[in-house]
């Protein structure tokens, strides 16, 4: 009697929830920033489908509303996942080896409730390599966002800026290394609209 119990609680102790870790690394060009991405929006659809499950339940229950969350403010999946392009823009290169090299290191921080639905999370950035704003050697950018708002950028924008019809041929920061586009047919003005969205998400600008 005393073995099994001892067996039931060993099988007690393995499901009981602990956290866990995962580790991105590999050589420049392996991949690093993409798994992340695969790994959060993986994360994100589990909560998601947590999410909907309880919404169902309450429906079922009550005859709330329709399983939906109504008009509340953005949901805390779509958060994690809208800081990829904000963090890409101001954190992301091309290089010799790769055209979207994160040139930061990020440890993210991930909550979840007893159900699996994402709570809260958090990012520390560190490592940014600095020397990149002010040298680029060939065949190397700077940071995309300095390519993606001088090419994205609006009248308005260029007016109270000043950048009149400046492009990244006319600043030091960007024109250095003689490399203004991307070999992976990534679009800079799509880009900068991305990020601005994942902002607006994100409520950058508010409060």
């Amino acid at each position: 009697v005393r073995g099994g119990g001892n067996k039931k609680d060993k099988a007690d102790e393995s499901e009981m929830p602990t956290n866990q870790s995962i580790l991105v690394s590999g050589e420049s060009g392996a991949g690093k920033t993409v798994t992340t991405k695969i790994v959060l929006n993986y994360f994100a659809m589990l909560s998601q489908k947590s999410q909907e499950a309880v919404e169902e339940n309450r429906v079922n229950v009550a005859g709330a509303n329709g399983g939906k969350n109504g008009n509340k403010d953005t949901s805390i999946e779509q958060q994690v996942l809208q800081s990829n392009p904000i963090l890409e823009a101001f954190g992301n290169a091309r290089t010799i080896r790769n055209d979207n090299s994160s040139r930061f290191g990020k440890y993210i921080n991930i909550a979840f409730t007893h159900r699996g639905q994402l709570l809260r999370a958090s990012i520390d950035i560190y490592l940014l390599e600095k020397v990149r704003l002010i040298h680029q050697t060939g065949g190397e950018r700077n940071f995309h966002v300095f390519y993606q708002f001088l090419g994205a950028a609006t009248d308005q924008e260029r007016e109270d800026l000043l950048l009149n019809d400046y492009t990244a041929l006319d600043f030091n920061l960007t024109n250095q290394s003689d490399t203004y586009g991307r070999r992976d047919n990534v679009d800079d003005v799509d880009m900068h609209d991305e990020m601005v969205r994942a902002m607006k998400s994100m409520n950058f600008g508010t409060g």
